[in-house]
């Protein structure tokens, strides 16, 4: 700060820089099951499930929005800030609802696929092997489409399903009967004949099919990167479409140690060969 006093840092760490679990080391596994996401992920009726991968991503997502928090707050006042953020506080807060019902003394459960409006709402098997269907119904006029498509006699007026209340009540019950109506049918198929009278419902699909989807290739989700070190393949691109800023995604494959020193501290920081030699002998940059 003495140097740049509108300077903004972020320090991102398991537990944070201050309180009492503040020296604690953590990994990605540690953050949910310290933080409570592990404890509501998961069946009800099965144990807390580890959340790992979406741990590194969301905590990386929150040091993002602070920092350009921060950089606007610097725009408006002209100074700078240190923000201290935890991996830990960042599970928390992505159960706010859980722990809201705990401070009013309800017991919160691990939901598993249900919803607390909506019913149904799962994952359920087809007749075909490994392939599950998704459905989700909003509403009384959903229901009673998807009743339509199953053909149930009396389902649509059966007093256990004739409300959302009472669908989410007699979740169970529902759930059997959609399984076993599902037992003998395909799930593209049925998929596309509940679309079609406006249910919400997809064939849950796998990697191999996410990859051959002309939709996410046409959008561009998926790019075709090549290489001169590898052959052409698919990789995942940026979700967001800007309007205005058209060069955004993936061009090219991973590019080797070093190769865009000179682009990145010449061209961009802006810096002599003079200064290079200086920083890299201080260990400053390497």
């Amino acid at each position: 700060r003495e140097v740049k006093s509108d300077l903004v840092m972020l320090s991102l760490s398991s537990s944070g820089q201050c309180g009492p679990d503040s020296h604690f080391a953590g990994y990605a596994p540690l953050f949910g099951a310290w933080g409570g996401l592990g404890w509501m992920s998961g069946y009800t009726d099965g144990p807390p499930v580890e959340m790992r991968h979406v741990m590194d991503h969301s905590a990386g997502y929150h040091a993002v929005v602070a920092l350009m928090a921060a950089l606007h707050q610097r725009r408006r006042t002209g100074e700078g800030q240190y923000i201290d953020l935890a991996a830990r506080d960042v599970a928390s807060a992505m159960i706010g609802d859980a722990l809201l019902m705990a401070s009013l003394g309800e017991d919160p459960v691990r939901p598993g696929n249900d919803d607390p409006r909506m019913a149904p709402h799962g994952v359920y098997p087809t007749a075909n092997t490994d392939r599950w269907l998704t459905i989700a119904v909003r509403n009384d006029r959903e229901w009673r489409a998807l009743v339509g498509i199953i053909g149930t006699p009396g389902a649509a007026d059966d007093p256990r399903f004739a409300s959302a209340g009472a669908r989410r009540r007699n979740r169970q019950s529902l759930n059997r009967l959609i399984t076993e109506w599902l037992g003998n049918r395909g799930a593209e198929s049925t998929a596309k004949r509940l679309q079609n009278v406006g249910v919400c419902a997809h064939a849950s699909w796998n990697m191999q099919e996410i990859a051959d989807d002309p939709h996410l290739r046409q959008r561009g989700a998926l790019t075709a990167v090549e290489d001169p070190a590898i052959e052409k393949r698919f990789a995942v691109g940026p979700p967001a479409r800007f309007s205005k800023t058209r060069d955004v995604g993936i061009r090219r494959g991973t590019p080797g140690l070093g190769q865009d020193e000179d682009y990145v501290y010449g061209e961009l920081l802006g810096l002599s060969s003079e200064q290079r030699e200086d920083l890299e002998s201080r260990e400053i940059i390497f």
